[in-house]
């Protein structure tokens, strides 16, 4: 009966399952070698002898679910590459923000380029590190950020701190409150190149 059961695995649908598992788990970190073939081989016929058949269709349904996963992050990827330029290209990149407020009735308030030395993560250069100040409406804000997705130029929000501002007009002595409520909003913001900064100093000298 034993004997018997483990045939029917090695020869039936689920061995081949198996084999699909081990082959794409090497497939997903990246290992293609002629010595890690051979360790999957020997892997594979391992858990033929070891793994009911429920297990083997549940590991292949979870493979699947990792392919899946792993081409939506590798689209994901090649989108945010896209957008990522060679070099720093500072003004163009101010000026794709300045242009989107616009585009919202954004008032930029305040817009800071975080020198290099003071940032602490990914020291390598290939980021540019920004504080920026803005001020208008709660759903111009709001589309304002979403549509930070859609530029050019990949942008990651690291913080965001929103601030509602009491808003009063002046009529003499008399102050009145404005119907329209507007709001500010402090947003920590990262941009990335390719080539580091150092690769420029080094041409310069």
């Amino acid at each position: 009966m034993i004997k018997g059961y483990r045939q029917s695995i090695t020869t039936a649908k689920p061995s081949r399952l198996v084999l699909l598992l081990v082959l794409g788990m090497l497939i997903l970190v990246g290992i293609s070698t002629v010595k890690t073939m051979t360790q999957a081989q020997a892997l594979q016929q391992d858990l033929t002898n070891i793994l009911q058949p429920s297990q083997i269709d549940f590991l292949a349904q979870q493979l699947s679910s990792l392919k899946q996963r792993w081409q939506q992050q590798q689209l994901l990827a090649e989108k945010v590459m896209i957008k990522i330029p060679q070099d720093e290209n500072l003004p163009g990149l101010l000026c794709e923000l300045t242009n989107l407020a616009d585009n919202y009735d954004i008032i930029i308030t305040e817009l800071t380029v975080i020198p290099p030395s003071e940032v602490k993560e990914y020291t390598d250069g290939r980021q540019i590190n920004l504080d920026l100040s803005i001020k208008g409406t709660y759903d111009s804000i709001k589309v304002f950020l979403v549509s930070l997705q859609d530029t050019k130029r990949f942008f990651a929000i690291e913080a965001i701190d929103l601030a509602q501002i009491p808003q009063t007009i002046n009529y003499g002595t008399k102050v009145k409150a404005s119907e329209t409520t507007y709001w500010t909003a402090h947003i920590k913001l990262t941009a990335f190149f390719l080539s580091p900064l150092n690769e420029h100093n080094d041409l310069k000298n």
